[in-house]
This record gives structure tokens, C-alpha cells and sequence, in this order.
């Protein structure tokens, strides 16, 4: 049912197989990035999101005037 649902809009196996190669290859390059920046720079971006977050808490917390 699914299956001639799909051939019926005119999806084929083969642009599921590209699809589907296309997100492992997807998942891989991210995975390479991820693994591929330095501890420097993963400081920096912890250092930053920790500030921003400081930031905002203490504006939340300030007296309204």
C-alpha cells in the first residue's frame, strides 16, 4: 500500500537510496566536524554561552524601575 502509494507520486527505490546515502554522509561530515574543532575553540563557545546565560539571569532578577 505504501509502496505503490510512493511509486504512484513517483518516488523510486532509487531516490530513497540517494536520500538515504545522502543523511549518512550528512551525519558523518558533522560528526567530522564536531571531532575536528579544538579544545580552544570549544572553550571560547562554552565561555560565551555560559556569559550569555549569566547575562541574562541577572537581568531577570534586577529590580523593574
Amino acid at each position: 500500500m505504501v509502496v505503490r502509494a510512493l511509486h504512484q507520486v513517483g518516488l523510486r527505490s532509487t531516490h530513497l537510496q540517494v536520500l538515504s546515502l545522502g543523511s549518512v554522509l550528512l551525519c558523518l561530515g558533522l560528526w567530522v566536524r564536531a571531532k575536528t574543532v579544538d579544545e580552544e575553540q570549544r572553550d571560547n563557545a562554552e565561555r560565551r554561552a555560559l556569559s550569555n546565560s549569566n547575562e541574562v539571569a541577572m537581568r531577570s532578577t534586577a529590580p523593574q524601575r
